[in-house]
């Protein structure tokens, strides 16, 4: 882009690349662009190079057509065919402090709402994916990060991060969230990786995760969702040369290992087969994995388009659709690929139950055990002579007898249960007294008063007090009645203690320490 060169040394160095629309009829500069001034039927546009010049233009409004819409976070955006000024993919969103710096260049803020949706329940899990064609890009990698930050995703993963051992992973980290990741190190491109907020316990299943021969990529993680059940996420990655028989030498081995721990999978990525044309190859082997592992594949719109094809390469794949609230296609300006994301609504996990050993007696006969006991060989027992011997084997004579009659059975404790099901019962019943006559105010608080205890606690535990310390004056005045009765006098042959000399009372002795330490070396 051509201009004049403005002195902006103050501004940092980056490199913005500015993407524009107009509307044709009304000249309008569409909510998705960051900086720019308007003068009767011209429009100033600001860029700034890797050299840390910025340069403006003036563009006219004639010759201006749109022609295709997409957006990222909710910004909407043109590319545009006969523009003055050339299309970049990349948004200049993260820039607008900076441009704020430059004198007379306004900032468009765009929407108030651009998230992909503000209202999140407590137990919901909003997932995305992204082929990101390399995180080692400033911008790509600072519109991720916006991406992440604006939606509060919960978990976002990454396919072609074309990330390797330079890039460490304070350079591309996002607050409040852990990064995995899986780098190509043989060649360029390539690479997965997921970020996970920090305050989920999340744990990387390494011996799964990795890069096979065949250069598929595989990422596993087992996340904990706060009190919530645990569910598995992984990020794969299919190139383009990497055979479809990865599928079921690697992908499928990985997911048998995968659903082993037990709990839900979800895989996100980009498997480079355009589901779109059904009757190709490489997706017939996809149908057929998914078919064999009963996984359900959740994008239905197309993830590429460009001006002369149209392909769906990025899917979502699930083993338990039920917890799935909803899921859709988000179009992105990071890449040529648009992103995918989907939202859980992740359940409690059920309480085990508890179970307690019992003896039943429903087909207990007393004849038939005392007949039993009665010929059992007790004189086994005389033939040992520790006391302990003796003990056990007289419990386990007695046990097996016992054990025949009435067997012991483990039976599930039904206490919470039966609480919750009396509790329900009786909110049934109060809702069904007010609504038959909700016009009977006697009526309502009748049953109102059905839930209030009568008497409380402290009464009951004062009333249990007051019984133990009376028991003393009430033993007292029933002998003295008894001996009234009976002409017995209480005072006559009273009982006098025995009287001990101070020798053989009992009494605390001093030991010397070398006594304590011979007794225990004994």
């Amino acid at each position: 882009m051509g201009g004049h060169t403005i002195d902006c040394s103050r501004l940092f160095s980056i490199f913005m690349t500015l993407s524009f629309a107009i509307t044709y009829s009304t000249g309008i500069i569409d909510q998705g662009f960051d900086c720019w001034t308007r003068h009767e039927d011209q429009i100033t546009l600001l860029c700034q190079d890797w050299n840390s010049k910025c340069y403006y233009q003036v563009i006219h409004l004639e010759g201006v057509i749109p022609k295709r819409r997409f957006n990222l976070t909710g910004y909407s955006r043109e590319k545009m065919s006969n523009a003055v000024a050339p299309y970049y993919n990349n948004s200049t969103a993260s820039f607008r402090q900076v441009i704020k710096l430059i004198h007379d260049v306004e900032t468009n803020p765009g929407p108030d709402n651009y998230s992909v949706n503000q209202q999140k329940n407590s137990t919901d899990l909003k997932i995305a994916h992204l082929n990101a064609r390399s995180l080692k890009n400033r911008h790509h990698y600072l519109l991720i990060k916006e991406t992440i930050l604006s939606n509060k995703f919960d978990v976002f993963t990454v396919s072609e991060t074309w990330l390797d051992s330079k890039i460490t992973d304070l350079e591309i980290e996002i607050p409040g969230y852990n990064i995995y990741r899986v780098d190509r190190e043989n060649k360029t491109g390539g690479g997965v990786c997921i970020y996970v907020r920090q305050i989920y316990k999340t744990i990387c299943l390494r011996d799964i995760s990795s890069i096979s021969a065949s250069g598929f990529h595989q990422l596993w993680l087992k996340v904990q969702v706060r009190h919530l059940k645990s569910i598995i996420i992984s990020t794969v990655y299919r190139p383009p040369n990497t055979p479809t028989s990865c599928f079921d030498s690697d992908l499928a081995a990985n997911f048998v290992y995968a659903s082993s721990l037990c709990a839900p999978i979800y895989i996100l990525g980009d498997l480079n087969c355009n589901l779109l044309k059904p009757e190709a190859s490489d997706c017939k082997v996809l149908g057929n994995f998914c078919s064999s592992y009963n996984l359900t594949q959740l994008i239905r719109e197309p993830t590429r388009v460009t001006e002369q094809t149209s392909s769906l390469l990025d899917i979502i794949l699930v083993s338990d659709i039920k917890q799935v609230r909803e899921s859709f296609v988000k179009h992105s300006s990071v890449s040529d690929h648009d992103l995918v994301y989907l939202t859980l609504r992740l359940k409690k996990p059920r309480t085990k139950p508890v179970y307690v050993n019992i003896r039943s007696f429903k087909h207990y006969n007393r004849e038939a055990f005392y007949n039993d006991i009665s010929q059992a060989p007790w004189s086994v027992i005389d033939v040992f002579t520790d006391i302990d011997d003796k003990v056990n084997a007289f419990n386990t004579m007695f046990n097996d007898i016992l054990n025949q009659h009435a067997p012991i059975k483990s039976i599930k404790k039904f206490r919470g249960e039966v609480k919750r099901e009396i509790k329900l019962a009786e909110r049934e019943f109060v809702l069904n007294q007010i609504e038959k006559d909700p016009g009977n105010s006697n009526n309502i608080w009748k049953s109102i008063r059905l839930c209030i205890p009568k008497k409380s606690s402290s009464q009951r535990i004062f009333s249990q007090s007051r019984f133990f310390a009376s028991v003393g004056k009430s033993a007292v005045d029933k002998i003295n009645d008894l001996a009234n009765e009976f002409g017995f006098e209480c005072d006559r042959d009273r009982f006098t203690p025995r009287q001990y000399p101070l020798t053989e009372q009992f009494s605390f002795k001093e030991v010397e320490p070398a006594r304590v330490g011979s007794i225990i070396s004994s």
